[in-house]
């Protein structure tokens, strides 16, 4: 598999089989979405990609313990909400838009639930160009196109422009600064 972020490409720690897998046209089927919906065109929902089982099952544990029916393994996106979040409120370009969806989508493994939403993160933290450990998230919306998650958002939490805005710079906060 050739990942199309150079920031992915660096990153030599991806574990084969423990991403979230996205189809061979996913990116580009996100990247029509966030484009069409740019020139203020309807986007529909499409497939990009599904969740591994054990990811599935992560999920749907956590969906079992609030009374909400289980999904199904296969991931939708319209691109709406991702734009306005991503591109219109925080300033990303949708290039920068689809790296970071491309990276969270190989990086995240951990699931969690925020109050409405389903949280796929990164445990691992990867550094941007500025030093700024960043941990990516995928946010799902599991319930207005359910048995599908619907994904709602790619963040890179940490790189000082997405929501909270907080910079964690190499040095500081989970890695200290070593001399070597």
């Amino acid at each position: 598999m050739e990942f199309e972020s150079p920031a992915l490409r660096s990153v030599d720690y991806i574990c084969r089989g423990k991403y979230v897998p996205l189809f061979a046209s996913g990116l580009k089927k996100i990247r029509g979405s966030l484009e069409l919906v740019a020139a203020k065109q309807w986007s529909p929902f499409q497939k990009i990609g599904f969740f591994t089982p054990e990811q599935l099952e992560a999920i749907n544990a956590i969906r079992e313990k609030i009374n909400q029916p289980p999904i199904v393994a296969t991931i939708v996106c319209n691109g709406k909400h991702l734009y306005d979040s991503r591109c219109v409120k925080d300033g990303y370009s949708i290039d920068e838009v689809v790296e970071h969806t491309e990276v969270a989508f190989a990086l995240a493994n951990e699931a969690s639930r925020r109050s409405w939403a389903t949280v796929l993160r990164s445990t691992v933290d990867r550094f941007n160009e500025e030093g700024n450990a960043i941990r990516d998230e995928l946010v799902f919306e599991c319930s207005g196109k359910h048995p599908h998650a619907s994904l709602f958002s790619a963040i890179p939490r940490g790189d000082g422009r997405g929501p909270g805005a907080k910079k964690t710079p190499l040095g500081e906060g989970r890695f200290p600064k070593t001399d070597e």
